[in-house]
């Protein structure tokens, strides 16, 4: 009865020696870097990411996406339309199925009413 129970264990623990040694390498690289972010108006320009990254832009209220670029392959890109002052953005960049951490938290700027 031991035997069998010894010779079941060792079975059992080659199986998930097995199992764990196919996880694919991708689920354990590093995550990328946060893109930077500067407000612009009406606007967010990032920059600092890797050629060919997927960007979101994300709202930190709801913290869902407002808007994609996928395969970005300039220096810089600018999220257009953001609506001003209507809460805080930030940006993350995906490389090879791996999203980054949050860039810093910014708000686009207002246009300025003129009064005459």
């Amino acid at each position: 009865m031991k035997k069998i129970l010894f010779r079941q264990t060792i079975a059992l623990a080659l199986t998930m020696i097995m199992v764990i040694t196919m996880i694919p390498f991708t689920a354990l690289a590093d995550a990328p870097n946060a893109p930077g972010v500067t407000p612009k108006l009406e606007s967010i320009l990032v920059d600092n990411f890797t050629s060919g990254a997927i960007l979101k832009l994300y709202d930190i209220v709801s913290n869902t996406v407002c808007a994609t670029a996928t395969n970005v392959t300039e220096s810089t890109y600018t999220f257009t339309n953001v609506v001003p002052k209507k809460t805080a953005y930030y940006v993350t960049q995906t490389v090879s199925g791996v999203e980054s951490v949050n860039s810093s938290f910014v708000y686009a700027y207002e246009r300025s009413t003129v009064l005459k």
